[in-house]
């Protein structure tokens, strides 16, 4: 649901995990395109800046309530009897930054009442078992842009499956139009608005928690 999404984004203190699993060696990342590269949208980081209370209001107002009083919030779904409780499984590599980075996670999301359950594979387990395949729910994993930030291979829905490198499973038909026409664009200004839409688009949908 959009509405745990919002809230997640929200309720991840980005600066704190840079500075528990990076000593502080890091910028904050609010969406796609890094900072300092072609077309960066500072924009979009306003929309989702770390708050615990917003987070709160967005899956109160979705109804995800926490009504025994155990600390995680739950929400009858639709066809469904019994409350479903807000858990989250999030999977990643058996790499001791990483790891630290799962851990902070973990903290933060369950201060707005969700349930985290880490589970840490090898590599090669992580991609044969669980990428390649798509059967995750959540997804800690990292990105490598060089200096010219296409991210087509990782954001446009023809890269769903494997071996695409959409992760997110994201498919949004205006996304995929910028990324296409920003391929073909040479004029570096012509191209970095058409980033900065996609970066809007990206923010909008919160595919991923940045």
């Amino acid at each position: 649901e959009k509405a745990v999404r919002e809230a997640l984004t929200l309720a991840t203190d980005r600066q704190a995990i840079i500075d528990i699993a990076a000593g502080g060696n890091g910028a904050p990342s609010y969406g796609p395109i890094v900072r300092e590269l072609l077309g960066y949208n500072p924009q979009i980081e306003q929309k989702y800046q770390f708050s615990l209370e917003q987070a709160v209001k967005k899956l109160e107002g979705d109804k995800w309530l926490d009504s025994d009083g155990d600390g995680v919030r739950e929400k009858k779904l639709q066809g469904d009897a019994e409350l479903t409780p807000l858990e989250v499984r999030l999977i990643s590599v058996q790499w001791p930054e990483l790891e630290i980075v799962l851990r902070a996670i973990k903290e933060q999301w369950e201060k707005i009442g969700a349930r985290v359950i880490i589970e840490t594979y090898t590599l090669g387990e992580l991609q044969q078992d669980f990428i390649r395949p798509r059967e995750y729910e959540a997804l800690l994993f990292g990105q490598v842009v060089g200096i010219d930030p296409d991210p087509f291979s990782f954001w446009h829905s023809s890269q769903k499956k494997d071996p695409g490198l959409n992760l997110s499973l994201y498919e949004n038909k205006t996304a995929d139009k910028l990324l296409e026409e920003a391929r073909q664009i040479l004029d570096s200004q012509t191209r970095a608005e058409k980033y900065v839409l996609f970066q809007n688009t990206i923010t909008d949908d919160i595919p991923a928690v940045f």
